[in-house]
């Protein structure tokens, strides 16, 4: 796959050296646990592609940390899923990108007919966590190609599919970003191009957030229209620096879209934190105010 919103786009080319599973336990999370972080976000590209997913997950419950695991449910067999629900009860959150209910829609935004079968496989994630009284949830990102099909896919995967909340986010193609290049950040064009579709659209969710808790949007509806507007007049703080961001390959970004500051296996999680990498990191979220999906 080759989602266009993906922040891993950067990663893509030339040969990889993830890190181990116990470079990830012996380095990250038990260093984290052990300096007082609860929260672990397992993201992607897509996480089940690790054949030690669950071991991983068993790592990280064992010091107690809280996790929200995004996943595609894509390519995951029956077993799989079943094996990671046993061992993400609650409160433990899954989250699944659902981006459009309309098989053309999604099938451009995934590169595939894929449709079917997420579907499918959320749906059975979902019976499989009943009962359990735990959080499933679905993420939407707003872009260009599933614009028209918005509401009607939220409806879809509340309604229907039965996910217990909706995260509906506004799609953008920052990369990259640093203090020395933030002015100059500027809004995709597909989003001047829809500007008062967005609007509207915006206008829709956050009078249905209002009424429906299970519709999860960020901050305020001004905010939604700077975004469309002028990016840079956002007032909603960035929240990005209450994160430490580190790929697969063990390198620590400033946020979801700025540049790698620090590598956790030359440098030990404490120093990180305590070094120059997190001052830049922290001056970088301190300023920033060009996106929403941060800003939570």
């Amino acid at each position: 796959m080759a989602c266009p919103m993906c922040v891993t786009m950067d990663y893509r080319s030339g040969k990889r050296r993830v890190m181990s599973l116990s470079e990830i336990s012996d380095l990250l999370i038990a260093p984290a646990a052990k300096l007082g972080i609860r929260t672990l976000i397992i993201s992607g590209g897509e996480p089940t592609l690790r054949r030690d997913i669950f071991e991983l997950l068993d790592i990280a419950t064992a010091h107690g940390l809280f996790i929200w695991f995004a996943s595609n449910m894509l390519n995951i067999s029956q077993p799989r899923l079943e094996k990671l629900v046993a061992h993400l009860p609650a409160p433990h959150v899954v989250a699944v990108s659902f981006d459009s209910c309309v098989a053309e829609q999604m099938a451009v935004i995934r590169g595939g007919d894929f449709l079917a079968r997420v579907e499918a496989n959320s749906r059975e994630l979902i019976r499989l966590r009943r009962g359990q009284n735990s959080r499933t949830a679905a993420t939407l990102i707003v872009q260009q190609d599933n614009l028209s099909s918005v509401i009607d896919t939220v409806d879809h995967v509340l309604d229907d599919i039965g996910f217990s909340e909706v995260g509906v986010y506004l799609r953008h193609d920052y990369h990259g970003v640093t203090l020395d290049n933030l002015a100059l950040q500027r809004q995709a064009a597909w989003i001047i191009a829809h500007r008062r579709e967005l609007i509207a659209l915006g206008m829709r969710l956050y009078r249905r957030a209002a009424d429906d808790p299970r519709v999860m949007v960020r901050g305020v509806l001004d905010d939604w229209v700077r975004f469309i507007e002028n990016p840079h007049s956002i007032r909603r703080p960035c929240h990005a620096g209450n994160t430490l961001y580190f790929n697969t390959e063990g390198r620590m970004r400033t946020c979801m879209f700025g540049t790698e500051v620090a590598d956790i296996r030359l440098k030990s999680l404490a120093d990180i934190i305590a070094s120059p990498a997190r001052t830049r990191q922290l001056e970088l979220t301190g300023t920033c105010r060009i996106c929403l999906i941060s800003c939570n």
